[in-house]
């Protein structure tokens, strides 16, 4: 009899044992697919106006004329205003481009201008064998590293 019941100890003690590390597994996977989820794509662009949150360079002007006039003499203009059809002036929706190992694909949908790619930040937390949905180029941004 004292056989079994150290058989029935260390199978109640082995079960308790999985538990605890499938609910630590459970905690640190859903912990990191919190970390890496994307902000949505729909997070509205700051408005320049009265009621947005930015006033524009014509209020740093009338004070900083000299900052505003060297701003507005360089590329630093025309590469921080917003992207709309009548500034973006290359083609732009569904050009792939690759540029130091990563690939970047350019989309537009009405008015709007997008820049889908990896963030690199994931790239160097990967570790073990990423699984993907799909196995195919551009599905990278929905990999999973499952450590082994």
């Amino acid at each position: 009899m004292a056989g079994r019941g150290k058989l029935f100890l260390g199978s109640v003690g082995a079960l308790v044992g999985l538990v605890v590390v499938g609910l630590v597994w459970r905690s640190w996977y859903l912990d990191s697919q919190r970390k890496i989820s994307p902000a949505p794509a729909e997070d509205p662009l700051p408005q320049l106006g009265p009621r947005g949150e930015f006033v524009g360079s014509s209020a740093c002007r009338e004070c900083h004329r000299q900052q505003h006039d060297s701003w507005h003499a360089t590329f630093h203009r025309t590469m921080t205003q917003q992207a709309t059809p009548q500034t973006v002036l290359a083609p732009f929706d569904g050009v792939r481009l690759e540029s130091r190992g990563r690939r970047y694909e350019l989309t537009r949908t009405g008015d709007r201008f997008e820049v889908n790619l990896v963030d690199p930040d994931w790239e160097s937390a990967r570790s073990g064998r990423p699984w993907g949905i799909g196995d195919r180029p551009g599905t990278e941004r929905h990999r999973v590293t499952v450590p082994w």
